[in-house]
């Protein structure tokens, strides 16, 4: 089960956001003749069936980066936590428990994954440490809880194969 985090808008919403003022400053604020001049050069010098790619590469440097969303995924980091499902833990539980411990606003957790007997939850780099020391061997629903950064899973031998 996954809760995701409705309220930041990503990367591609982003981008949406940045074309439509762009458009709209094409139409209101820009000097058509001016624009004309640089569409002129753009048609001899650059192929049509390139002109998209042209135009997304511009885009992609004055964005400073890539649409992936890697520059959030390094903000965050996963961290176990030895409770899951079978003692009735959801998603929200996970999450406040990790709010009110952290001092974090809802919207700066990230994923929050609750399988059969363990979960794991993103949460801000710089405050993984904190979140350690704080809830490892605490007492919640009744267990106490170990609380660690998550291991990346190791490929299997099917997948070392491929």
């Amino acid at each position: 089960m996954k809760m995701k985090n409705e309220n930041s808008p990503s990367q591609e919403e982003i981008l949406k956001g940045k074309l439509k003022s762009l458009i709209r400053q094409i139409k209101v604020d820009e000097d058509p003749d001016e624009l004309n001049r640089y569409r002129k050069i753009i048609r001899r010098n650059v192929p049509l069936h390139l002109r998209s790619y042209l135009a997304a590469l511009l885009l992609k440097q004055t964005n400073g980066g890539s649409l992936s969303g890697a520059e959030a995924q390094t903000q965050m980091q996963t961290i176990f936590v030895s409770i899951g499902k079978n003692r009735r833990v959801f998603p929200r539980d996970l999450a406040r428990l990790f709010n009110k411990t952290l001092d974090l606003a809802p919207r700066q957790l990230g994923n929050i994954k609750v399988l059969d007997n363990y979960s794991f939850i993103d949460v801000p780099r710089e405050k993984a440490s904190e979140a350690i020391d704080k809830l490892n061997g605490t007492d919640f629903r009744g267990r106490n809880i170990t609380v660690n950064f998550a291991r990346k899973k190791k490929p299997s031998n099917d997948q070392k194969t491929r």
